[in-house]
């Protein structure tokens, strides 16, 4: 008996032997196929169960005017960045027919199409159906919470610049916290306790993540200070409408312990 005869007994007597011994009493093909088939239907069953939701909107699109309080990007406008109506309305008509020809009779404001126009009528395969499930209303555009987000992100804006180690020194910083009235420590970060503790980055965010045998570095590439985009109303109407940017960015690489661009 020679070395390779010798191991295959050994294999066979034990884990592995027993294991393609299992292999070959497994049911026939059509068995197992059916087996499969009947474990994703209940799979299915459960979140089909669950009830449709009614979106609840904010009403905004019908109390203000000009639909100045909804998102239009892309969509024909005029010089102030307010919609066309006839361009809004035939973006509800195709909403609420759900038809793909009505969705391509939008008119564009430039070549640029929409984004996934259709995905309200997509399927997933996998968990419950999207319209099973629901948020919150979007705070309306003439609320308090809402001037409150758009305060703070363009605080982040102005900040953004700044590096996390730098925040307790940096005048901009302290006036942002003074405005939003919270401590400079704790400025741009969540509500939750955890948020409030530690470095505003992970310490995980500053190792390598292993990935096979190489490592991921965790540097992003992110714009060199300075890089300011729609600061002014001509730029800001030609994305509006849907034209791309004629500039580019300039990009560094850096880690997470920069400011807000970095994140």
């Amino acid at each position: 008996m020679n070395r390779r005869s010798l191991l295959a007994r050994a294999l066979l007597a034990g884990p592995v032997g027993r294991c393609l011994n299992s292999l070959a009493a497994e049911p026939s093909a059509d068995a197992r196929s059916q087996a499969a088939l009947q474990l994703r239907q209940r799979a299915a069953a459960t979140p089909s169960k669950r009830p449709i939701i009614t979106s609840v909107a904010n009403r905004d699109e019908v109390e203000l005017p000009d639909r100045i309080g909804c998102f239009t990007k892309g969509l024909p406008q005029n010089r102030f960045g307010e919609v066309e109506p006839a361009a809004y309305q035939s973006l509800l008509t195709a909403i609420s027919s759900g038809k793909h020809s009505d969705f391509e009779r939008i008119p564009k404001g430039a070549a640029r199409k929409l984004s996934n126009p259709e995905a309200m009528y997509a399927f997933h395969l996998e968990g419950a159906d999207s319209h099973s499930l629901s948020i919150p209303p979007a705070p309306s555009i003439t609320s308090p919470q809402l001037a409150i987000e758009c305060s703070e992100l363009y605080w982040q804006a102005l900040c953004r610049d700044v590096a996390f180690l730098d925040y307790e020194n940096s005048h901009i910083v302290h006036q942002a916290a003074s405005h939003l009235r919270v401590p400079p420590g704790s400025i741009f970060r969540g509500e939750t306790r955890a948020a409030l503790e530690g470095p505003y980055v992970s310490q995980f965010l500053l190792k390598p993540i292993p990935y096979g045998t190489g490592k991921i570095d965790q540097c992003y590439r992110v714009p060199l200070p300075g890089s300011d985009f729609m600061t002014s109303a001509s730029e800001w109407t030609q994305i509006q409408s849907g034209m791309p940017s004629w500039r580019e960015t300039h990009m560094t690489a850096r880690h997470g312990m920069f400011g807000m661009a970095a994140t």
